[in-house]
């Protein structure tokens, strides 16, 4: 079996991108994310509205959230040109991407181990690695899948570059696709240092190979400093927080430690790890993290056979994490989860590498090191791809994001504020007004909070003038079922949520003769939304004999029948829908009954 795989090495490489589409394909629902950067870069950003010479200009010449990267944002520019607004579209972008990333390292990982069965293990383990799921679910982050994928096809280039007899033509090649990288994301700057471990590995040496990563180092320190003066015009580069240089050093250590440790056990998985408190003492893992880094050093240093190509390994993930490494305090997060895609690579070089070494070794562990390491790279893929899987559902829109950040760092008050304001778009008043006033608690204390939480308290305000008003009316005129509905509306309104009072309203509505489809739309939706499914299909029934073929009351009455258990009947009526290019309907008949 094992001959036949390596003789069809497709069918490795298949399997990384099968699970790729089985892990990630549900985040094709995901909302743009309107509260976390999504918006700067999608739905307020003008530059990506149309190819006006303005807008083309503008791109290549301004910063955009404290990054340059004029490749990445001609991409968005395309993909808002042919789809708008259209969140699907954006994620599947990412989606694509990712898919040829993994592409690209089982082709690197092929060349240089030369065994196509351990390179389909790593492509695999990249493809749903849960620490790099934040890069293929936030729309925000695509420049770190664009300058990924630039940088490991720059890598593969290099390698066939060394493997060709480096010629002119095959460098310039090489040149080309790092300045694409360097365009799309400033973390590419650390890629002539790549360049030089993978010299390492192939045993590089003389002028020519110094000439070439003296000639790479020379764009990365141009691009820089562009970098440098991106940040400071955006104010990315101020932190309000002074720590010590012995704090620093803590920190950077801390990070980096858990990149590794991270990479073989990613728990506690958030879309925030925050700086450390200045104020206090820094927990005791930060004075750990330094000599966890040792123990690595020693025991990559020990190896006999492969010591070379597991110390160009580790060389690989440390100079392309090192760019997102807080040496100098930036924003209010330590860790950055993305930061690891395409940086892992190195780390699953390492691996395969000293799997290969104790194979190697002749020692008694020799004949169990490839079978043993195989199982460990299926469980760690079995196991990885069922937290990454669970993380798409966390990345659907801002409440649950945040929601998630705020399950592991309770004690924190900006994931409260950052929920609020999802909360706030979702006309959830109530709740956004509860959440400000935590994230005020926990001394979150932006002006935007302040702000906001007013919008919220208003919006309440209003709410409880229109039940007033009802209230009044009603007291008036008891026999009036308008009435009756208005402030039903009211009650079942994001904001109050009062289903059960609402649900009394509409009864009493029809009640007194005020039985139109919608007010019975109202009440099969408060049914639904207090699980009365039964309710609220009997409910939806009246609409359609009201109102007969309104896609609506018929969707919702699809997705009733469905959490009430008759899957038949509710793929029934959305393949029904289906054809009539209802879009919701479409998307649960692909996503439940195919």
């Amino acid at each position: 079996m094992i001959q036949f795989l390596k003789k069809r090495s497709w069918i490795l490489l298949a399997i990384p991108l099968i699970l790729v589409v089985l892990v990630y394909f549900q985040s094709v629902n995901n909302e743009i994310l309107t509260n976390w950067d999504d918006q700067y870069y999608i739905t307020k950003n003008d530059k990506i509205k149309d190819f006006s010479a303005e807008n083309l200009q503008a791109i290549f010449t301004t910063q955009h959230m404290a990054h340059y990267q004029p490749v990445t944002l001609l991409v968005y520019a395309v993909a808002y040109n042919l789809f708008g607004h259209n969140a699907m579209a954006f994620h599947m972008l990412s989606i694509l991407l990712h898919l040829l990333c993994v592409i690209l390292v089982f082709l690197i990982a092929k060349r240089i181990l030369k065994r196509p069965l351990i390179a389909g293990l790593l492509a695999s383990v990249f493809a749903v690695h849960p620490m790099m799921s934040e890069a293929v679910l936030w729309i925000s982050a695509t420049n770190q899948l664009m300058f990924s994928l630039f940088y490991l096809l720059a890598m593969l280039l290099y390698i066939r570059h060394i493997e060709g007899g480096c010629r002119l033509m095959s460098f310039l090649l090489v040149l080309l696709v790092f300045l694409l990288a360097l365009l799309s994301k400033s973390m590419a700057v650390s890629f002539p240092l790549v360049a030089f471990a993978l010299g390492i590995m192939y045993r590089r040496r003389g002028g020519q190979f110094y000439f070439e990563i003296a000639f790479l180092l020379l764009f990365s320190i141009v691009a820089g400093w562009v970098a440098v003066l991106s940040s400071l015009d955006f104010g990315s580069m101020n932190s309000k927080i002074d720590y010590t240089l012995l704090e620093r050093f803590l920190m950077v250590a801390y990070a980096f430690a858990t990149y590794i440790v991270k990479f073989i056990f990613p728990v506690n998985i958030s879309s925030v790890h925050y700086l450390p408190d200045a104020e206090s003492s820094f927990p005791w893992t930060y004075y750990v993290a330094p000599f966890l880094i040792l123990v690595v050093l020693i025991i990559i240093l020990s190896r006999k056979k492969y010591r070379r190509e597991q110390i160009a390994s580790f060389l690989i993930f440390t100079f392309m994490i090192a760019p997102g490494l807080q040496f100098k305090p930036i924003g209010f997060v330590l860790v950055v989860e993305r930061y690891t895609y395409a940086s892992y690579f190195g780390l699953l070089l390492l691996m395969a590498f000293f799997i290969v070494d104790l194979e190697k070794s002749g020692g008694r562990f020799s004949l169990f090191a490839k079978p043993l390491g195989i199982l460990i790279g299926i469980a760690m893929l079995i196991s990885f791809s069922v937290k990454t899987f669970n993380r798409v559902s966390v990345w659907k829109n801002g409440i649950t994001l945040f929601s998630d950040v705020i399950e592991k760092y309770p004690s924190k008050g900006l994931a409260y504020a950052y929920r609020a304001d999802a909360e706030l778009e979702k006309l959830k008043y109530l709740q956004a007004f509860t959440d400000y006033n935590i994230a005020l608690d926990k001394s979150f204390r932006e002006p935007s909070v302040f702000y906001n939480r007013a919008q919220a308290m208003y919006k309440l305000d209003t709410y409880k003038k229109k039940l007033e008003t009802f209230d009044q009316k009603i007291r008036n005129n008891t026999g009036n079922g308008v009435y009756y509905y208005n402030r039903g509306t009211v009650k079942a309104s994001d904001t109050i949520m009062d289903y059960f009072g609402a649900i009394q309203d509409y009864k009493k509505s029809i009640q007194l003769g005020f039985d139109k489809f919608f007010v019975y739309y109202n009440l099969g939706n408060c049914h639904r939304n207090m699980q009365e499914y039964d309710n609220a299909i009997l409910c939806y029934d009246e609409v359609l004999k009201r109102k007969p073929g309104f896609a609506d009351a018929m969707h919702n009455a699809a997705v009733s029948y469905y959490l009430s258990g008759n899957f038949v009947k509710a793929c029934e009526i959305w393949k029904k829908l289906k054809s009539s290019s209802h879009p919701l309907a479409t998307q649960e008949y692909i996503k439940y009954c195919n």
